[in-house]
């Protein structure tokens, strides 16, 4: 009768730690899918924000794209304006300089008309 009574504690007790560990193995299966839902939340996160980084590097890019355009554009205007510049230039010193000659050879023939000797 002694090791009835034991063997009936035992198997109480057996019964017991089993709905224990049903228990703990449903707890443990919630965790697991509370870690799951945080795992795939995190994911998603990551996501939006690599799209969000994403998003503004290609903004960035385009605004330096932009800018080099805008300052390339400027860069031909201004080369354009001062290869104008100094073909206008040379135009004036060649203008001026047969000015100068057309006048030295005027003078001079004023000069010798009134010497007399045309």
């Amino acid at each position: 009768m002694d090791y009835e009574e034991r063997v009936v504690k035992l198997e109480v007790n057996m019964d017991a730690q089993k709905e224990e560990l049903t228990l703990l193995q449903r707890q443990v299966a919630r965790l697991d899918e509370k870690a799951d839902e945080f795992r795939e939340h995190a994911y998603r996160k990551m996501d939006e924000l690599r799209d969000r980084i994403d998003g503004t590097r290609d903004a960035m890019i385009n605004r330096i794209d932009a800018s080099r355009d805008h300052t390339d554009r400027r860069f031909d205007e201004m080369h354009t304006e001062m290869v104008q510049l100094r073909r206008d230039h040379e135009r004036l010193i060649y203008w001026v300089a047969g000015f100068t000659i057309a006048n030295l050879v005027a003078t001079t023939g004023w000069i010798l008309k009134a010497a007399g000797v045309f």
